[in-house]
């Protein structure tokens, strides 16, 4: 692909409702994908305090993706 991006690993709801060529990874799929917008609207209320605390914080987000995956 002309971005580098692995074709395993390009969002494919990028790909073809935007025409942008973004790599499918988790940090994507938990803050920026459109596709996943109603999904995060509901994923607050289902966190601890704690984590959505963090996780709701000004971090940057490889850590955001850090706490939400390693919250339990």
């Amino acid at each position: 692909m002309a971005s580098g991006c692995d074709p395993e690993r390009v969002c494919l709801s990028c790909w073809i409702y935007r025409d942008v060529t973004t790599l499918e990874n988790e940090e994507h799929v938990c803050f920026e994908c459109p596709e996943y917008v109603q999904i995060r609207h509901m994923l607050p209320p289902e966190l601890s305090p704690e984590t959505a605390a963090e996780v709701m914080h000004d971090h940057s987000a490889p850590d955001r993706v850090v706490h939400l995956l390693s919250s339990h």
